[in-house]
């Protein structure tokens, strides 16, 4: 029988020719772990963090050397981490396991969930004590999803939802402490929905906005709130905060929807651009692919023979792919000075604005590498230009300027959705960073 898979190109390349991408000069890291690393991340360019199944390892000097750091004995099956700065992380996992390091990972803690009874898989943090945890449960009695929510670091988590209908919880992700998207089903192939929830009040409510089939996707990836890309079994985008999917790059294969099918494992967002994607599958080994189209096509990575990733993730301007043995890759030179890293410690972006929706002053952040020249601006719906808040030269680190409502000449703007839109040159090599994001002016 066919199924519909989603850019299923790497793994069958007589049906689809994918175009290649081998400029990265890549080179392997050994590490003494055993077997691969499932999630790779880094808080800035040189504290990162990998973890397995049942462990984690830590680099402080750049992703060069990497230490196993001691987790609780009765630790296992590990889904997802987190780090917030270089000191303070969480882990989930099975069995509602929730832990937290407020030292980089030299001791971590068990937090009580009360959800004993379920498998954690997604997380997402908005600041070191603000953040939200999915979780699924099937003992053959009781079937549902679970999202859980803390307000003061893990210190007391609350149960928002608690299912019992067979819908389970894969993933969340939040934008501010408002906005967030959840992802579930109740089934496990391509014949059964996905649903989509949007919360507008921290997760006490969830209204299903959209559901989609003939991708069965477990992994949410969020831009901004309007930005999101989905990827398990197949993979999905949406430009609209989730209220509608595009499942149309697809190939039809022969085989199993769940076993013989590849996988998008892992996926990075470095903006709503560009990206990166590891692919698997149980048949053949795994890949690492690249859009610069906002997902729409995927270049095949020119990667080591031997080297099959697992997770990718960004340090700085480098990337930091995880893989199986114990292997970790990156395009870092081996030569890079970790003191003048520690100086450039800031990858280009553009954040959420804060708070949002907002009134009458909302505050935009962004961080610079380099030394850029740096255009502001706030745009309406229609595209006319309404407020510029930065023309000029900035230097490294981040940034942060508040509107307050009103355009290029003192007036105040009425109620309304806009766009801010960040133009920065760097005058170290002359690329561009270009970004947007909505926000929301509810007088």
């Amino acid at each position: 029988m066919k199924y519909s898979f989603l850019l299923i190109i790497s793994l069958f390349p007589l049906i689809f020719n994918l175009p290649q991408v081998s400029e990265y000069d890549w080179r392997v890291i050994e590490t003494d772990a055993d077997s691969g690393f499932n999630r790779i991340q880094f808080s800035d360019s040189l504290h990162g963090w990998a973890i397995g199944i049942n462990y984690i390892y830590h680099s402080n000097d750049g992703g060069e050397t990497w230490k196993r750091q001691t987790l609780p004995a009765d630790t296992f099956n590990l889904r997802e981490f987190c780090f917030l700065n270089e000191n303070v992380g969480y882990i989930i996992g099975e069995m509602g396991v929730i832990l937290k390091t407020s030292d980089g990972g030299k001791n971590w803690h068990k937090q009580e969930s009360g959800a004993n009874k379920h498998y954690l898989m997604g997380l997402s943090f908005i600041d070191e004590n603000t953040g939200w945890v999915t979780g699924e449960m099937d003992d053959g009695v009781k079937r549902g999803g679970i999202l859980l929510h803390t307000t003061n670091g893990g210190v007391k988590w609350d149960t928002l939802s608690d299912r019992s209908d067979m819908i389970l919880y894969y993933d969340v992700k939040f934008a501010d402490e408002n906005n967030g998207i959840v992802i579930g089903s109740y089934g496990f192939d391509n014949f059964t929905p996905i649903k989509v929830y949007r919360t507008y009040n921290g997760g006490k409510n969830l209204i299903e906005i959209s559901e989609f089939y003939g991708a069965h996707t477990r992994y949410l990836f969020l831009n901004n709130i309007d930005t999101l890309w989905t990827g398990c079994f197949g993979f999905t985008k949406s430009f609209d905060g989730g209220f509608t999917w595009d499942i149309s790059f697809h190939i039809e294969i022969t085989d199993s929807t769940l076993y013989g099918g590849p996988i998008f494992f892992n996926m990075l967002q470095v903006s709503g651009k560009t990206g990166w994607a590891v692919l698997t599958s149980f048949s053949k080994d795994s890949e690492l692919l690249y859009t610069d189209d906002y997902a729409f096509t995927w270049k095949l990575v020119d990667i080591p023979e031997d080297f099959h990733p697992t997770s990718v993730t960004a340090a700085g301007k480098y990337l930091f792919v995880g893989g199986a043995y114990g292997l970790i890759m990156t395009n870092k030179p081996s030569t890079v000075d970790v003191e003048k890293e520690k100086q450039n410690d800031y990858a280009f972006d553009l954040f959420q604005n804060y708070p949002n929706p907002f009134n009458p002053i909302t505050k935009i952040k962004y961080a610079l590498p380099a030394e850029s020249y740096v255009e502001l601006k706030i745009y309406d719906m229609m595209g006319r230009e309404v407020r510029t808040l930065v023309n000029g030269y900035n230097g490294i680190g981040y940034k942060e300027i508040s509107w307050d409502g009103k355009n290029n000449n003192g007036i105040e703007v009425s109620s309304s959705i806009y766009l801010y839109y960040l133009s920065a040159k760097s005058l170290e090599d002359g690329k561009i960073f270009e970004k947007y994001a909505k926000m929301l002016l509810l007088k």
